[in-house]
């Protein structure tokens, strides 16, 4: 009997994971779907501003960030907001326990039109390097844009 193995398709998934399919540089404003994409700003608190729900947990704070985009939205977008320091990965902040809530004009998901706001719950002590926006539908949270913080 013949034996195949193959591991291409783990490899494409792994490497969809940590290769960014669009890098924006800090600073920096690019192009991708479509759509122009500029990292505006990464507010971190150390307690819930007015408006949030939960209470920070100690050695924790939130990162509240702000994404503007301008361009229409291609149909059938999706995006899930991640933050990392270089070695672990924070999902947005679980939806009823740290949200920030977004001002007027501003969106929390990106298959809607408008500058968008993710909350994050990190850790106090990390230094953040990256927002990643990946894409949530299959199982290789394939990274769609990545936004350098330093």
């Amino acid at each position: 009997g013949v034996w195949a193995v193959s591991f291409r398709d783990s490899w494409r998934d792994y490497r969809a994971s940590v290769v960014p399919l669009h890098l924006i540089a800090t600073g920096q404003s690019g192009e991708a779907y479509g759509q122009t994409w500029r990292l505006a700003g990464v507010r971190r608190l150390g307690k819930a501003p007015h408006g949030a729900n939960g209470v920070i947990p100690k050695g924790a704070e939130l990162a509240v960030v702000t994404i503007e985009r301008s361009g229409p939205v291609p149909q059938n977008f999706f995006c899930d907001g991640r933050i990392t320091d270089g070695e672990h990965q924070w999902p947005e902040a679980p939806f009823l326990l740290y949200t920030v809530p977004p001002p007027d004009g501003v969106v929390d998901h990106c298959d809607k039109p408008g500058n968008l706001q993710f909350t994050f719950l990190v850790p106090d002590d990390v230094t953040l390097t990256a927002i990643d926006l990946v894409n949530p539908v299959g199982g290789s949270a394939q990274i769609l844009v990545r936004f350098e913080l330093s």
